[in-house]
């Protein structure tokens, strides 16, 4: 969530919202969903969509694959051949 406030709010800001929800999902067990969608900080700047698409867990994994096939390449390139 604090990628997608950051560019709209600034890194300090989206962290301190996010936080904020997130201590509050906490004392309530609620969903963090849900606490970010009830303040109106975060409201201002993204919508019930915006929050449940920076939520989704199949985005988490960003540019891992990428990373994993260039430490695949670099390792194959460096290992001596048997």
């Amino acid at each position: 969530a604090v990628a997608a406030l950051e560019p709209r709010a600034g890194r300090a800001r989206a962290r301190e919202l996010v936080e904020a929800a997130a201590g509050r999902t906490g004392a309530r067990a609620g969903s963090l969903a849900a606490a970010l969608a009830a303040d109106a900080g975060v409201r201002d700047l993204l919508g019930a969509a915006e929050i449940g698409a920076a939520l989704d867990p199949s985005a988490y994994l960003g540019e891992a694959a990428t990373l994993v096939d260039r430490a695949l390449a670099a390792h194959r390139q460096r290992r001596p051949r048997r």
